[in-house]
């Protein structure tokens, strides 16, 4: 955005903006299934720096990491946090992925 020209305060007040959406949606998303989100942290940065941080600091017995399925050239370009959490951490991992429709049995 600042490249494109948009000045620091309309960028900073995006970003917090959706910070906010985010926790909402997240909230809103534990209280539907009714879960606690007083634990619940928030923090910047790249997915897995916060992943890998988070871990050190709670030294969790499983952490529990969804997928997002994605194959070849989209996952070589935008990487995989799941897979560089398996490489790079020293956790248990269960990597959960997404949930798949199953086609639709032909009727005959």
């Amino acid at each position: 955005m600042f490249v494109a020209g948009i000045d620091r305060a309309a960028i900073e007040d995006y970003v917090a903006g959706e910070r906010q959406r985010a926790i909402d949606e997240l909230t809103a998303f534990l209280d539907a299934n009714a879960l606690s989100s007083s634990r619940m942290r928030v923090e910047d940065g790249g997915p897995f720096e916060i992943i890998s941080r988070v871990v050190e600091d709670m030294r969790p017995d499983l952490l529990v990491i969804g997928t997002h399925g994605r194959s070849g050239l989209l996952k070589m370009l935008l990487g995989s946090v799941t897979e560089e959490a398996l490489r790079k951490l020293d956790v248990d991992i269960l990597a959960v992925p997404p949930v798949r429709s199953l086609p639709e049995a032909a009727s005959g």
